[in-house]
């Protein structure tokens, strides 16, 4: 199975900034992938996973709007970004 995510489309407005969230699964021979999250720009991210499989701790990097997540395979978890 491929790095899949879902994006919820309940956004969340704080001032001028909006929150999205979502969820993300990775399947064997997966080690994560690219998150369009909607935004044009992310000021801070994070993810929460359901497991650190072996020593990979899941890392992401950040630019425009995509959230590029890094994690071992078979780590399903959820994510978020706040930006514009």
């Amino acid at each position: 199975m491929a790095f899949a995510f879902t994006n919820d489309n309940r956004p969340l407005s704080l001032g001028n900034a909006r929150m999205r969230t979502g969820t993300f699964t990775n399947g064997a021979g997966e080690t994560g992938g690219a998150i369009t999250t909607g935004l044009n720009g992310i000021f801070a991210a994070g993810t929460e996973c359901n497991s650190h499989v072996g020593t990979t701790v899941p890392k992401y990097t950040r630019s425009s709007g995509t959230l590029t997540l890094v994690t071992g395979e078979h780590v399903d978890g959820q994510w978020w970004a706040i930006g514009v």
